[in-house]
């Protein structure tokens, strides 16, 4: 019996308890072998008890990683007694199984810490495969407090001597960075001087939710190895930080310090890969993007032609498409060779020819398979 899928809840809800407003009570993870994750997490939104959906995020993992954690869940789930350390917890979890067939298998345990299986903690497991700390999974140990609110601030001051002027003068850079739970906002402001201030303003209702959550973590951003005392430090050219977090639960933590390697928080740059990569993701503006504008009507007879390249090589190689929804710079598999083996190609331009009008022999192109971000 092979096992496709997975759907787990895990709810921290004690029985009789007042409902708090607010209080994120129930979470929700499913995951299929063809790579797709579902997370969802649910509050309570009302003193009658009721829930309403606080976070939600899909995931595109890789098939062979997932595979190994849906295996490895099937074989815990399946076995009769489950080894656990640890008090239980208010709360429990419920889980469905399907396999190839549809049909579901259903289980369910009280929050515990620690479920053992093979010699490997399951809901630790299960948080590093799906990228998320804050998970309950089955132990109701979300690995760090909620996060609604960053504040960082970073100021550069450099110290100048222009030439044929007497003296130093100073020019003051600065950057701050708001990520706002209540607001649902990511704010960048960039001060050059006085009067050249620039603002990247990122509104996105869910999505703020789901990046703050993939921030979550026990020492998110509190720990500092901080510089040895013989470090040279140059007087005019200095940057430093403020950074102020606050919490679902716990105190504000608030921290400065020299904006360099050892100075920063050690998780510092997976901060800043997720902030990079969201607004990355949002910041892409089409009117401005050459493979927007430049691209022509195909009309009524023509067909699609991709120019691609392989890797790093400048030599390009005509291949045919379906349709052409496809763009400048996407990554598509493509046939090679004798055997057809599929590669990895960019495309670096698209036109349309008639098939009398094809820029190389018609009877020896090939089709693009289809692009990377889907199976070939």
């Amino acid at each position: 019996m092979k096992i496709v899928s997975i759907d787990i809840v895990a709810n921290i809800l004690p029985e009789g308890a007042i409902p708090q407003v607010g209080k994120e009570v129930e979470q929700h993870l499913f995951f299929s072998r063809n790579g797709s994750v579902f997370f969802m997490a649910y509050e309570i939104s009302d003193q009658a008890g009721n829930f309403k959906r606080s976070r939600l995020d899909r995931l595109i993992l890789e098939d062979e990683r997932l595979g190994e954690l849906i295996s490895f869940l099937a074989d815990f789930f399946f076995e009769e007694v489950k080894e656990y350390y640890g008090d239980e917890k208010d709360g429990s979890w419920r889980a469905t199984l399907t396999d190839e067939d549809g049909q579901e298998h259903k289980f369910t345990g009280p929050l515990t810490t620690g479920y053992v299986y093979k010699g490997l903690d399951v809901s630790q497991m299960i948080r590093d495969v799906a990228g998320f700390s804050s998970m309950l999974a089955l132990d109701g140990e979300a690995g760090g407090d909620r996060i609604n609110r960053i504040f960082v601030e970073y100021k550069h001051r450099l110290m100048i001597s222009p030439q044929g002027y007497e003296g130093e003068i100073s020019w003051d850079y600065s950057e701050s960075l708001l990520l706002d739970r209540a607001r649902q906002e990511l704010e960048l402001v960039q001060k050059v001087s006085p009067q050249c201030v620039i603002t990247h303003n990122y509104r996105v209702e869910e999505g703020i939710d789901v990046l703050l959550a993939a921030l979550e973590s026990e020492e998110f951003l509190s720990q500092v190895e901080g510089n040895l005392p013989d470090v040279i430090e140059d007087p005019k050219d200095r940057r430093t930080y403020n950074i102020s977090v606050e919490f679902e639960n716990t105190e504000t933590l608030k921290i400065s310090g020299s904006f360099d390697q050892k100075g920063l928080p050690t998780d510092w740059h997976r901060f800043a890969d997720k902030v990079l990569s969201f607004i990355n993701f949002y910041g892409q503006f089409q009117m401005l993007m050459a493979g927007k504008y430049s691209r022509k009507r195909r009309r009524e007879g023509e067909l699609v032609f991709y120019s691609v390249i392989f890797g790093e090589e400048e030599k390009t190689y005509y291949y045919l498409g379906d349709d052409d929804s496809l763009e400048l710079y996407d990554e598509v598999w493509v046939p090679v060779g004798e055997e057809d083996e599929a590669a990895l190609a960019t495309i670096v331009e698209i036109e349309y020819f008639k098939k009398e009008d094809s820029p190389y022999p018609f009877d020896k192109l090939k089709k693009i398979i289809g692009s990377s971000k889907g199976e070939h």
